[in-house]
């Protein structure tokens, strides 16, 4: 989840560290002071209203962060906007088909499915980050008459497919001989690794020199 104010987590946490949370209208005086933020979640929600809480130094106007969190910002950070990630472990899976890595502002106006439906549309990482930036930045102009920081990294993460414990098991028995190409070697004809490998071995029959070799299933899978 994002880090910012809108979290009752982190709103508590930086309030024990000497700050002050309230948008801009409050701190302005034009609105009511009040926590009540709703449940939006940043990432799955859109905040298209544009006030959102912030991080203020007691009695001061500054700095007015609308994050919790934050790299090299001195001021914010004795307040508690540090540069202390939240670490989140995930083990990857062969579901796990796209990675992307993207600064806030990529996710003012996009939600992060939004931003994978767009990656998967397209033929390679580089057209995705296009895709995203000029998506990002469409979305800034209408809402705003400025942008944020909008930069993206994209990853399409691919594996083979799953082979069945009997594939593993066996140990793959090929031939060489002339007219049959090394088996060490990756087989440049069409169709699964494991049915070139059995092309190979059916190949038996029409050798007049034909010598059996024992071939660990690494080699040709």
């Amino acid at each position: 989840k994002d880090q910012t104010p809108y979290r009752n987590d982190e709103r508590e946490r930086v309030k024990k560290c000497g700050a002050a949370v309230m948008s801009v209208d409050q701190m302005e005086g034009n609105e009511p002071m009040h926590e009540n933020w709703g449940d939006l979640d940043l990432g799955v929600d859109i905040d298209l209203e544009g006030k959102p809480p912030r991080v203020w130094a007691k009695g001061e106007n500054y700095p007015g962060c609308a994050f919790t969190r934050s790299i090299g910002d001195y001021i914010a950070d004795k307040i508690g906007v540090h540069a202390e990630p939240e670490m989140l472990t995930r083990e990857i899976s062969r579901n796990d088909e796209i990675l992307v890595i993207a600064s806030d502002g990529i996710f003012e106006f996009l939600t992060n499915q939004a931003v994978i439906d767009m990656c998967a549309e397209c033929d390679s990482p580089l057209e995705a980050c296009e895709r995203i930036v000029k998506a990002s930045y469409s979305q800034w102009m209408h809402y705003e008459d400025r942008t944020d920081d909008i930069t993206a990294i994209v990853c399409f993460m691919q594996c083979d497919s799953q082979e069945t414990k009997e594939e593993k098991d066996t140990t793959m028995r090929l031939v060489v001989g002339n007219g049959v190409e090394n088996p060490r070697r990756k087989p440049k004809a069409t169709g699964t690794r494991h049915e070139r490998s059995l092309s190979l071995y059916e190949k038996k029959d029409d050798l007049d020199d034909v010598q059996d070799l024992q071939v660990d299933q690494s080699y040709t899978s």
